[in-house]
């Protein structure tokens, strides 16, 4: 079948292709979507951030512990029962869970009294906040 008169020549594709990926670069970029800070959201995306770090874990673990990721959002330093409600989790499941972040670097814990202080490093800080805002994240510090 012969080509119409009107096709594009090899140079003038590559101009027109060039031109076209210009045009795209240079559009807005689509407004995020208005619930992408919504509790609900945020903890997905922290649980999927964590799944990626730590693969094939229980469902029910990597909720809880994004639920502790965003409890640590809530201050600088928690006692166990002041972090349980930040999080919305029963104190047992932060005692049971928090050694899970400290061994990723992302939270220290230190015994206070007659209970646990908890806090994120500053690793974690900046971990969780480029996981929050969707941003590339963190180099992993060094192992000791």
């Amino acid at each position: 079948m012969p080509e119409p008169a009107s096709a594009l020549s090899p140079a003038e594709q590559l101009l027109a292709q060039f031109a076209a990926r210009i045009a795209q670069r240079d559009a807005p970029p689509p407004p995020p979507a208005p619930d992408r800070f919504e509790p609900p959201q945020v903890r997905a995306r922290i649980g999927r951030a964590l799944a990626a770090r730590l693969g094939d874990l229980d469902p029910r673990r990597l909720r809880s512990l994004a639920a502790l990721c965003w409890g640590l959002m809530h201050g600088p330093r928690f006692t166990t029962a002041q972090l349980a409600a930040a999080a919305g989790l029963h104190v047992r499941t932060v005692l049971a869970d928090m050694g899970w972040l400290q061994e990723l670097g992302l939270a220290q814990m230190q015994p206070q009294s007659r209970t646990q202080a908890y806090w994120l490093t500053r690793y974690g800080e900046d971990w969780l906040l480029a996981v929050v805002q969707e941003t590339p994240l963190p180099a992993e510090p060094p192992t000791a």
